[in-house]
């Protein structure tokens, strides 16, 4: 079965996921931004709606991939500085704090929940963060394709 959205493929023994929901990809579309992005040591990693540095992070940046814009097109928001970015269906605001990052720590008191890394950018976002979420976000959409993406299959042969 898939976890996170999709729809079952392959024979039996074999299955795969498509249409994983966004943010998420793999065989059964158990992997996910965020795991991606922290295996990469990004930050602002806990929660999409919390940005910083007026640049995409790699979970922001990572939906923006599996949300069926291609790995260029989400490259293309990397080197902007904006404190809302409207892509598609989503949102994002980054000219705030994000509860994982030392630098913001001030600002969340006993909210503050610090990475077990140390984070790649020290105020969260760069563009380096983004390039590095549309990287991880077009891996999860080749692993698992995620809704938006318009696969196809043969067509049935005909009866004998």
């Amino acid at each position: 079965y898939c976890v996170n959205g999709g729809d079952v493929g392959g024979v039996v023994g074999s299955c795969v996921c498509a249409n994983c929901d966004a943010g998420f990809g793999g065989k059964s579309c158990e992997e996910s931004c965020e795991s991606k992005c922290a295996a990469a040591s990004q930050c602002c990693n806990n929660d999409a709606a919390q940005g910083s540095n007026l640049k995409l992070s790699c979970l922001q940046a990572c939906m923006v991939a599996t949300s069926g814009n291609t790995e260029l097109e989400c490259l293309s928001y990397c080197p902007k500085e904006q404190g809302l970015y409207e892509i598609g269906e989503l949102r994002f605001e980054t000219g705030r704090t994000c509860d994982d990052v030392p630098a913001h720590a001030q600002y969340f008191g006993d909210a503050y929940k610090p990475a077990d890394y140390e984070c790649s950018a020290p105020y969260g976002a760069s563009e380096e963060t983004c390039e590095t979420g549309c990287a991880v976000g077009a891996q999860l959409k080749s692993s698992g394709l995620t809704r938006g993406v318009v696969t196809s299959s043969p067509p049935p042969s005909p009866p004998p």
